[in-house]
């Protein structure tokens, strides 16, 4: 291991030292398996072998040398058995190794078999055998020759189907994925023998992974694990486990795909397997690259690198070439992250003659493209796109790893200069996604699947793609590429509640390689049309944060694009934040710790005669922490500490364009944030006059501006129908004692119920009567939902675990609301989940709860409550950015749903009841702020 750093040489001797010590004791423990004829016959023998493959390769192995040996003796090696144990031996070197030998002793039985046409069945599976040692040791050629050799003499002894399977598996390993999908699915038929079905599966499932057809690939590889597990073979399930590990590290649940390749991992040296051991160190060093826990600021590449050196030093041992070309490619990649681009760059080459020794081509490719990554490191950008631009010649249907050179190669003329090159490469880039992308639509993928698989694949699409339009003047055409890469998902899930048509956001406007001009001017009419329509401002925002090599500031972009009603412009402005600028967006969420890679970053204190710590912390408080707290010792953010936060980001993210606000009156903003801008509260930003936005303007959020237009549409709609129809819930009875009730809550409800009955048929469930079975019977017949309870962001049960429960590659729509049992069965916990599978057409839903608009930011918003209703068909939903005490969020509470049931225009609403608040009640902000409405209801078009 001399190629790599010091302190890496010495973390991987430590690793392999510690598995070689295992493995040793392992063999020592195999010696008391020594098989003896007068105590066992020979076929019990080998049936005891068989079995102990599962537990010990080295014992199993054993006890086939004492039986071979046996039968030599007794001169009766032409047997049955003979060629059995030879047959259980040979794939026992295949995962102990070296390769080498399996080799020479599959070639031998060959020969032996030929010379006797009662042996055609061993000289089937020889022959599959020495295709196997030859897939493993990366030589496919003579692997394919060797199945094809099979399935001459499978024709003979009945079923070829197993060596078809190999055949076509051999075609996609060397690139060749023409119409191999479609050939697999012909072998695909009811009376396969459960093995060969088995292996099918596997093969199949490899194959999506590779073409991302992720949701596929995960169906296809749990069914070979559970045909694997049916029939008791332990390698083979391990192995199928582990590329489902591969198909979870690629979607970026990255933790699931840990879990998948230390189970491996465990498994493998448990029971010897030398080569599978080497793959589980291969793929645990390989995620470790991208795998945060939570609150960790980066990835741990020096785990990264020890466990792919373990991983390349086994492989080399069993005789696994690629397997190691592969480590040593990945290790490069490590030392490209850890900025070592030198000693990267000779890494690359080493894999890629490995690669063409092989004629492994996907090898090959991904060489060329770490070493275009070094080349960059080193300033040597003209080299760099050369080696991105070979990869690229031969990626063929990888559709993962082309957009990944597309984007490179954006990046790599971007730093050349040559931004109509760069542009012309992210557009690429942007159809393969969306072919990627159309994979999911197809399928049917879970919106947790789509999400995690934009998050990490797409977005960083949309964000270069926003730069170089912006650095070309194009600010109109970034505007529309913003907007087509925000809540994708949600939207999908809100249209299809409402069956709604595409639109002007049909995909296959923008899959496009060029841009359209007659579709981006087609998109900016229709935005400047909702805005007139909604006589509104509409500010959109996108935080940029581009590779570190490129930006040698570490600054972030933030661009605002803003509309006026009656106006033809989309005014633009951009600016440089650092990031202590963008930790403002979360200091009153206490949840900066998320965005930031250096968390030395994470904390901005105004003023250092502030206990802004203090204030933190009890801001953060849970929901649970009291029943119903007094004003005097709850305590929440007041203006004189938080001045200088609010005043700031007033100046950021307002002041750019205020004085365009002042040329005519304007009543209304809505605002589009974008990331960590989501936690912001709008409302309460004040200018240096300390005028607060509310107090001037109606504040509404929407995700995106296609969302926004969804939604006018079903509010339009809602407009000519009955309103009629309340649900409202108040402290329900707890299902648990580590829930406290909610007094104030109830009196909330109570209040809340008396002015909706006013115009509404309004169902009120308190106490006992707020069951889980009720609220769904319920909510889904409901225009106006208000639920005044616990909520939590994750499953409030899991508080207690010392273990984070929220990893940094979890994309799940979390969030759960605390309703009283309906049986001894049911948990009283209404999930997120739960309430997005609804459908709840409702105008406006109130989660009058502690922290409900808190969750995982991504581009589609926050995954939490809010994301859940909305995507159930809700067209606005009022959530909280913090903890308010009872009795003053019922008083809110009032004052909004008088102004509501008016004019059933929420915004107005909260704006009334916000300055009732604070310009009435003279209330600090931190009673009244963290309310944000996400969405419009009927009454804000009038």
């Amino acid at each position: 291991m001399e190629f790599l750093l010091k302190n890496h040489e010495d973390s991987a001797h430590t690793l392999l030292g510690e598995i070689r010590r295992r493995l040793r004791a392992l063999e020592q423990d195999s010696c008391v398996q020594q098989w003896c004829h007068s105590d066992e016959n020979v076929s019990d023998a080998i049936f005891r072998a068989q079995l102990m493959k599962n537990t010990n390769l080295f014992a199993s192995k054993k006890i086939l040398d004492s039986v071979v040996e046996y039968l030599k003796d007794t001169k009766i090696e032409v047997s049955d058995y003979f060629y059995q144990c030879q047959i259980e031996c040979l794939s026992i070197y295949i995962q102990q190794g070296p390769l080498t030998t399996a080799i020479t002793l599959a070639q031998n039985i060959v020969d032996q078999c030929k010379q006797c046409s009662t042996r055609t069945r061993y000289l089937f599976q020889a022959c599959m055998l020495l295709g196997e040692a030859y897939q493993s040791g990366g030589d496919i050629v003579n692997a394919k020759t060797s199945y094809q050799a099979a399935k001459q003499i499978a024709t003979s002894i009945g079923d070829r189907t197993n060596a078809k399977i190999h055949i076509v598996w051999c075609r996609h390993l060397k690139n060749d994925n023409t119409g191999v999908i479609d050939k697999l699915n012909k072998i695909c038929h009811a009376d396969l023998d459960l093995s060969v079905k088995g292996t099918l599966l596997y093969v199949l499932g490899c194959i999506h992974r590779v073409l991302a057809h992720f949701e596929k690939a995960e169906e296809m590889l749990h069914n070979a694990c559970q045909v694997f597990s049916e029939l008791g073979n332990k390698i083979k399930f391990d192995i199928c486990q582990s590329e489902l590990g591969r198909v979870y590290r690629a979607t970026g649940d990255f933790s699931k795909a840990l879990e998948l390749q230390k189970e491996l991992y465990q498994s493998a040296l448990k029971r010897g397997d030398i080569a599978n051991l080497g793959i589980s160190c291969s793929l645990l060093g390989f995620t470790y690259q991208y795998y945060r826990p939570l609150h960790s600021s980066n990835p741990d590449l020096n785990l990264s690198v020890q466990y792919l050196a373990v991983g390349m030093q086994l492989s080399i041992e069993v005789g696994a070439k690629d397997n190691a070309g592969w480590c040593l490619n990945n290790i490069a990649k490590a030392y490209i992250k850890g900025k070592h681009f030198h000693e990267a760059l000779q890494l690359c080459k080493k894999r890629l003659a490995i690669a063409k020794e092989t004629g492994n081509t996907t090898g090959e490719g991904t060489a060329y493209g770490n070493a275009g990554l070094a080349c960059r490191g080193l300033g040597e950008y003209n080299q760099a796109a050369e080696y991105h631009r070979s990869y690229l010649k031969i990626v063929g249907e990888r559709y993962l790893d082309k957009a990944w050179m597309e984007h490179e190669l954006a990046l790599d003329y971007m730093l050349l200069g040559d931004y109509e090159c760069a542009l012309e490469y992210a557009l690429h880039e942007l159809s393969t996604n969306s072919t990627i992308q159309s994979h999911y639509n197809t399928t049917c993928a879970s919106d947790k699947s789509k999400v995690a698989n934009f998050e990490k694949n797409h977005a960083r699409c949309f964000n270069l793609l926003q730069y170089i339009l912006v650095e070309m003047g194009k600010h109109e055409v970034a505007l529309v590429y913003a907007d087509i890469g925000r809540a994708l998902s949600i939207s999908d899930l809100f249209s299809s509640k409402h069956h709604l048509p595409s639109g002007c956001y049909s995909r296959s406007n923008y899959q496009a390689e060029t841009l359209n001009t007659s579709f981006v001017k087609q998109l900016i009419d229709y935005f400047h049309e909702i805005v007139n329509r909604l006589n509104a401002v509409l500010v959109f925002y996108s935080l940029i944060d581009l590779p570190i090599e490129y930006d040698k500031e570490e600054n972030i972009l933030l661009y605002t694009w803003v509309i006026f009603p009656e106006s033809s412009n989309v005014h633009f402005t951009q600016q440089h934040l650092l990031k202590s600028d963008v930790s403002l967006f979360r200091v009153l969420c206490g949840r900066e710790h998320e965005y930031f890679q250096d968390a030395s970053l994470a904390t901005y204190a105004p003023s250092q005669q502030h206990d802004t710590d203090r204030w933190l912390r009890d801001i953060v408080l849970s929901a649970n922490t009291s029943t119903e707290e007094d004003s005097s010792t709850y305590h929440v953010p007041c203006i004189a500490e938080m001045d200088e936060v609010l005043v700031k980001l007033y100046s950021l993210l307002i002041q750019p364009f205020e004085h365009h606000l002042h040329i005519r009156i304007f009543k209304k903003i809505i605002f589009i944030p974008h990331k960590s801008l989501m936690t912001v509260p709008f409302s309460a930003l004040k200018n240096t006059d300390n005028c607060s936005l509310i107090s001037r303007f109606v504040v509404s959020i929407s995700l995106s501006i296609h969302l926004l237009e969804q939604t006018v549409a079903v509010m339009t709609k809602h407009l000519k129908e009955d309103s009629s129809g309340a649900l409202v819930v108040g402290n329900p009875s707890m299902p648990s004692a580590y829930f406290n009730p909610l007094p104030g809550s109830e009196i909330e409800a109570i209040h809340i119920a008396e002015l909706l009955a006013q115009s509404k048929q309004t169902v009120l469930l308190c106490g006992t009567a707020a069951t889980k079975n009720a609220v769904i019977h319920h909510i889904e017949r409901s225009t106006v939902i208000h639920l005044a309870t616990h909520a939590f962001e994750e499953d409030p049960f899991n508080h207690t675990s010392s273990t984070p429960s929220v990893a940094y590659d979890d994309f799940s729509n979390k969030g759960t609301i605390v309703l009283a049992k309906s049986d001894e069965g049911c948990s009283g916990m209404l999930t997120s989940l739960e309430v997005q599978n609804m459908m709840i057409p409702a105008e406006l839903v109130v989660l009058s709860c502690c922290k409900t608009a808190q969750g995982r930011v991504t581009h589609e918003g926050t995954l939490g409550l809010s994301r859940a209703f909305i995507s159930a068909g809700s067209g606005a939903v009022l959530v909280t950015l913090w903890s308010i005490p009872d009795l003053h969020t019922a008083e809110l509470m009032k004052r909004f749903y008088a102004c509501y049931v008016q004019s059933r225009d929420a915004a107005s609403a909260l704006q009334q009841a916000m300055l009732h608040m604070n310009s009435e009640l003279h209330l600090d902000f931190g009673y009244w702020g963290a309310f944000s409405l996400v969405g419009i209801t009927p009454g804000y078009f009038t």
